[in-house]
């Protein structure tokens, strides 16, 4: 592994290479056994014996875990919750608590019981070191009658990204050959205490937010809406006679037969048809859930982005976000900018890094006259303008959502900040979130009391306006011949910024809507899955059909209508369900300090359910064409 360290530069938000690199590793190896409580309960518990290494030094520890699972729906659906790594303290050098974590999740398994495709979808809550998180995961693969096949799997860690991981995202399969079984699974491990690449940091921000670093509030509304998911599946038998009964009247419309004979094929096994549609429940409901933080994302960026920023003009480092800038430019910068023909007024942003109540901490200093003029806060406490006069008269600070959140802060309070001259005492007068630091905790100071406390800070960031009365192909020409003597920043128009954010916006939707599309396909699978199974199981029913006047076309609209009903189940729970949990995603983005109305996902909502149809037409073909060429005559003697 490469060794990093902090990078000054960055104000230590950044690593740098040292040019060293470190070997390590761990070795586990556990034996453990479990015991059925009843038909559907089991307990169980492993030991285990830990070796890890690291940069020559080394330790060995023990650990236990306990846990214990229920069946339900016939075992198909099993539910389970564990302790783990109990045990004394270990590690290479300073021995340290091993992670205590806390586990809960199910996974629910589409498909034929014996040999077949099958497919598992499988979602886990977790507390580990005193945050939650999730992960959820999908398994594809096929066993033959003597139990040999293959896997495929692909998950999605939330903690990825606090474990030094380059990629959320694992991969991996394995290999059945009766008893023997031989899995692998891979994950990117990025640089030891460096940043790591992968995901979009913005979106990866907001998701790690809303499923990991909200306050306990929020993850417990997250409990509750993956427990409502959970309970419409387990009472899913009891919703398939109702809207079998009222779809059916619909379908008879198109198909008058046909639809009161898949009505009644699907009263005959509710459970079935219960298990079938919760594969599309779980894809629905997950796509509503993301069309509705993606609505919700995009309206609150956006209101951030045009209330805070109203410069038209923006002289910026390399790196935008402040945190992650270069030194910046002394007063002289601003001083050129303000007599620059046509420029009416000039702001400046000076930022560096403290510890706020113990708290890590950016610390931006702001002019409270002009800040507000060319940019300024979207306030979610205290009242703007006597704000900015406190700030202006010192002793004042304002901080944003992410730090309140943080820290518990509220107008009133006084927080103390560590200096090099000791701590100073500052008394909080509102919170307030700009777009540009609305990911990081951050707090607003004068630039005459960041000074004091810490030192003259360069200008990271200078925004100006053009006077009304000025040519603005001639103002930003001098304003570029300006910019050639600072070559570390760079002249960008608020309404060319604009685009671009909002281009940037649009990718990270483009990668949400490509997830949505990837989760609704194990639906897609098990539902075509289910349909084969049911024409292989109803061969001699469907001949009967077919011998008694049955066309083949009946045949084929019969399977179509029952894959409708089934779909139309899977849509109604995913909307239900996706709402709820869009809605405790968002209500978690905002307990963690930012602050994003809820957007009702109506056309996301539409989109699921358009999905959900034509899914459901498009998993019948292959089965209702088996289903109309079956043979009468052999079909009649099938068993």
């Amino acid at each position: 592994m490469e060794v990093l360290e902090p990078d000054p530069a960055y104000a230590g938000q950044r690593g740098r290479p040292t040019g060293e690199t470190i070997g390590g590793g761990e070795v586990v190896a556990s034996a453990g056994a479990a015991m059925a409580i009843t038909s559907r309960l089991a307990m169980g518990v492993a030991g285990k014996v830990v070796h890890v290494g690291l940069a020559g030094e080394s330790d060995a520890g023990v650990a236990a875990d306990v846990g214990a699972s229920a069946g339900l729906l016939g075992g198909r659906l099993r539910i389970g919750a564990a302790l783990q790594n109990l045990g004394p303290a270990m590690g290479p050098g300073l021995p340290s608590p091993l992670p205590r974590t806390i586990r809960a999740g199910a996974a629910i398994e589409l498909g034929a019981a014996g040999p077949g495709i099958r497919t598992t979808l499988a979602a886990e809550a977790l507390h580990l070191e005193g945050r939650a998180s999730f992960a959820t995961g999908l398994e594809l693969g096929y066993r033959d009658e003597r139990g040999r096949g293959f896997l495929a799997r692909a998950g999605f860690d939330a903690r990825a990204r606090e474990r030094d991981a380059a990629s959320p995202v694992a991969v991996g399969g394995g290999v059945m050959l009766g008893g023997l079984r031989v899995d692998y699974a891979y994950r990117a491990v990025g640089p030891l205490g460096g940043e790591v690449g992968g995901a979009d940091p913005l979106l990866e921000g907001v998701v790690g937010t809303a499923l990991g670093a909200g306050g306990g509030e929020a993850r417990l509304a997250l409990l509750g809406s993956l427990l409502s998911l959970a309970g419409l599946i387990v009472l899913g038998p009891l919703l398939v006679a109702p809207l079998a009964r009222y779809g059916g009247r619909l379908l008879a419309l198109a198909f008058p037969r046909e639809g009161a004979i898949a009505q009644g094929n699907l009263l005959r096994n509710p459970g079935r048809a219960a298990i079938t549609a919760s594969a599309m429940l779980i894809s629905l409901a997950i796509l509503v859930a993301l069309a509705g933080l993606a609505s919700s994302f995009t309206r609150g960026l956006l209101g951030y982005l045009e209330q805070s920023m109203r410069a038209d003009y923006l002289l910026v480092p390399e790196a935008l976000f402040l945190g992650r800038g270069d030194g910046g430019a002394g007063p002289e910068l601003a001083e050129r900018l303000r007599a620059t023909p046509g420029v009416s007024a000039v702001t400046t942003l000076r930022q560096t890094s403290g510890r706020i109540n113990g708290n890590e901490a950016q610390l931006i200093g702001i002019d409270p006259q002009t800040y507000p003029e060319l940019a300024g806060l979207v306030f979610t406490a205290g009242e703007p303008v006597a704000a900015y006069r406190r700030l202006a008269e010192g002793g004042a600070v304002i901080v944003n959502g992410v730090l309140a959140a943080q820290a518990g802060l509220a107008p009133g309070d006084v927080v103390t900040l560590e200096t090099p001259g000791g701590p100073r005492r500052y008394e909080v007068v509102g919170v307030g979130i700009d777009y540009l630091n609305s990911r990081v905790a951050t707090a607003y100071f004068s630039q005459a009391d960041l000074a004091a406390a810490l030192g003259p800070q360069n200008d990271a960031l200078l925004m100006a306006n053009r006077a009304p009365d000025a040519d603005p192909a001639a103002l930003e020409a001098a304003l570029l011949a300006l910019t050639r003597d600072y070559p570390t920043f760079s002249l960008v128009s608020f309404a060319q910024w604009r685009e671009e954010q909002l281009a940037g916006n649009q990718a990270r939707t483009n990668i949400l809507y490509a997830l949505m599309a990837a989760l609704a396909a194990p639906s897609l699978i098990a539902l075509a899955n289910t349909l084969g199974i049911n024409v292989l199981e109803r061969t001699r029913e469907l001949a009967v059909l077919r011998a008694i006047g049955a066309t083949r076309g009946q045949v084929q609209r019969l399977i179509v209508a029952e894959s409708l009903l089934l779909a139309s189940l899977g849509v109604l729970g995913g909307a239900l369900a996706g709402v709820g949990l869009g809605y405790a995603l968002v209500g978690a983005i905002n307990r963690s300090g930012l602050n994003f109305p809820y957007s009702f996902p109506a056309s996301g909502i539409v989109l699921a359910a358009l999905v959900g149809l034509a899914f459901g037409v498009l998993a019948a073909l292959l089965p209702a064409r088996r289903a109309a060429r079956l043979d009468i005559i052999a079909a009649l003697r099938w068993e």
